[in-house]
């Protein structure tokens, strides 16, 4: 796969707590995708982190194996990618919508 493959979807903030928290900043329309166990990639690594927590109300996200405050801290200020293909099972459109990926370079045609 190649980067063209993969939406931005998050941007993780500072630690929130001393349990591995981290602020968690959704760069995307569908909240819904952040639940436990789904899985994201970090930019340029082939790492994925799986959370074990996401706290709707104050979007803070606890991943697995960063269940403490100073190993989160290395996730400050990482961008979470998802699979386009990922993106398109887990996120559910309403009619006449589209996935801005979807959309790009498509001709425009305007009617009189």
């Amino acid at each position: 796969m190649s980067e063209k493959d993969f939406v931005q979807v998050a941007k993780l903030g500072k630690t929130v707590g001393l349990k591995g928290y981290v602020k968690l900043h959704n760069l995307s329309d569908f909240s819904s995708q952040f639940k436990k166990d789904a899985t994201f990639f970090i930019k340029n690594t082939k790492e994925m982190l799986k959370i074990k927590h996401y706290n709707t109300s104050n979007s803070t996200v606890l991943f697995e194996n960063y269940e403490d405050i100073e190993k989160a801290k290395e996730l400050t200020n990482l961008i979470l990618f998802q699979s386009i293909e990922k993106s398109r099972q887990t996120c559910k459109l309403k009619k006449d919508e589209f996935f801005y990926f979807d959309i790009l370079e498509c001709e425009v045609f305007e009617e009189d």
